[in-house]
């Protein structure tokens, strides 16, 4: 069965059950005068791939990204726009999980970036990436592993306003908004520093 989309802007599958989450590495991929990309894999891709994969698609700007931070859990926002040009998410799973949220009124409250250590995680057994869409547009969850949508739904109700869905995103790239953060989530990456080892000519 087919319903439209929170936004209005396409038609989403219901899922049948609860979509079941998949063991991913999210990075956040930057570099000056770049918009920064979330990108989502497999979880022992290296840094190396990551800026390989984005650089072809920079042409001949003469900029590059060189920058990657692991996300170890929250939300990221993403740009106000639909995925264009390399952007792109596939889900393990077709369909989505819909909820209903139970905040009264969008809050304008910023989310909090708490920058981890070297070693430091999280959910020590991995994380699962979640496309949450609601009438304001989408934002990334990294949540723990074995979480499934409907748990995910369960979590997020009380800081949605309206109608949401959650779809299981288990590889692609999007690219993020330029304020990360989501109002009333902290967003946990490491630390900012470029890349180990990474040089460009």
């Amino acid at each position: 069965m087919k319903r439209p989309s929170p936004d209005g802007k396409r038609d989403v599958y219901v899922a049948s059950g609860p979509l079941p989450g998949k063991r991913s590495r999210v990075v956040l991929i930057s570099g000056m005068g770049l918009p920064t990309k979330i990108g989502i894999g497999a979880p022992d891709l290296p840094d190396e791939t990551w800026l390989d994969i984005h650089n072809r698609d920079v042409g001949g700007t003469g900029l590059r990204y060189d920058t990657i931070e692991d996300v170890h859990g929250g939300m990221i926002r993403l740009a106000s726009r639909h995925l264009q040009g390399t952007d792109q998410v596939m889900s393990v799973d077709a369909g989505a999980t819909f909820g209903r949220g139970t905040l009264p009124a969008p809050s304008e409250e910023e989310g909090e970036i708490i920058e981890m250590l070297d070693g430091d995680t999280f959910y020590p057994d991995g994380i699962t990436a979640w496309l949450i869409s609601d009438s304001e547009g989408k934002a990334l969850l990294v949540a723990p592993y074995r979480t499934d949508s409907v748990e995910i739904a369960d979590i997020v109700k009380d800081h949605i306003h309206g109608e949401f869905t959650v779809e299981q995103a288990w590889s692609g790239t999007m690219t993020a908004a330029e304020d990360l953060t989501v109002h009333g989530w902290p967003l946990a990456k490491s630390a900012y520093a470029p890349a180990p080892g990474i040089t460009f000519n």
